[in-house]
This record gives structure tokens, C-alpha cells and sequence, in this order.
């Protein structure tokens, strides 16, 4: 005999592991992606499972961290699929000139290698993209001269 979902939610003495409530209260969640918390609800949330508020506190920095690390990889991979699209782009109209033109020689190779090659390795080696690019991405903040 199966117990109902009613039956089963009135056991006070069943017992769930941390990490079996919060799988739970996700999946609950994940119905409703339009809700939103104030942090003072996340606080009162909190205390109502019982979560130290240094715990909480340390959570939510790491969740921060995490997140602005999230939004820093987007932008950067939104950026290379532009410039591997202006490369494209370019190139193409490169190459159609060269082979309008008939010259002897392929010069559109020329610029096609060197910035692939530079592309190529902004896209393969995280961080390698040029420092003054830097702080368009997140990843440090512009410097301001003052004159005075």
C-alpha cells in the first residue's frame, strides 16, 4: 500500500538531510522563476532553518563572487563571438577583393593568418586578450586621469 503525498507531508517524524531539503525546496522553486526575494526574506528564511548568520553571510559572498564571475565569462564570450564575426566578416570581403583583383599573389592570406592566429588564441587561453580590453569586461576597472 502506497502512502499518499498528504499522508506522508502529516509524518512530523520524518527526517530529511540537509542536502535532500535543498534539492527539494529548488525543485519547488524552479515552478515559479518569476518569484524574487528581498534579502531581508532570505535573512528570515534563514532563521527559520536554523542557518548561523555567519554561515548565511559567507553563502552569500560566495554566491556573489560566483555570479559576477558568471556575468564576466558571458561578456567575454559574447565579445569573442563578435570579433570572431567581425574576422569573419572582413575576411570574406578581403578575400573576395584579392580574387576580383587577380593579382599573382594571395595577399589576403596575409592578414587572414595573423589575426586568426591572435583570435585563436584569445579564444583558447582564458585571459590572453589585450589589457586594455580589460575593463570593459569586469575584469578590472578603468584607471582616470585627473588633470590638473
Amino acid at each position: 500500500m502506497t502512502r499518499s503525498p498528504q499522508a506522508s507531508a502529516s509524518d512530523p517524524d520524518k527526517r530529511y538531510s540537509s542536502e535532500a531539503v535543498q534539492r527539494i525546496l529548488e525543485l519547488a522553486m524552479a515552478g515559479d522563476s518569476t518569484q524574487s526575494f528581498s534579502r531581508q526574506q532570505l535573512w528570515e528564511m534563514a532563521a527559520e532553518l536554523s542557518i548561523a548568520p555567519q554561515v548565511l553571510e559567507q553563502a552569500e559572498q560566495t554566491w556573489q563572487k560566483q555570479y559576477q564571475q558568471q556575468q564576466r565569462r558571458e561578456r567575454w564570450h559574447r565579445y569573442l563571438r563578435a570579433q570572431w564575426l567581425v574576422f569573419g566578416l572582413v575576411n570574406s570581403g578581403l578575400i573576395v577583393i584579392n580574387l576580383v583583383t587577380y593579382s599573382a599573389v594571395f595577399w589576403a592570406i596575409y592578414p587572414l593568418l595573423g589575426w586568426g592566429i591572435s583570435l585563436g588564441i584569445m579564444s583558447l587561453i582564458p585571459g590572453s586578450f589585450p589589457p586594455s580590453h580589460r575593463w570593459q569586461f569586469g575584469f578590472c576597472q578603468p584607471r582616470t586621469r585627473g588633470w590638473i
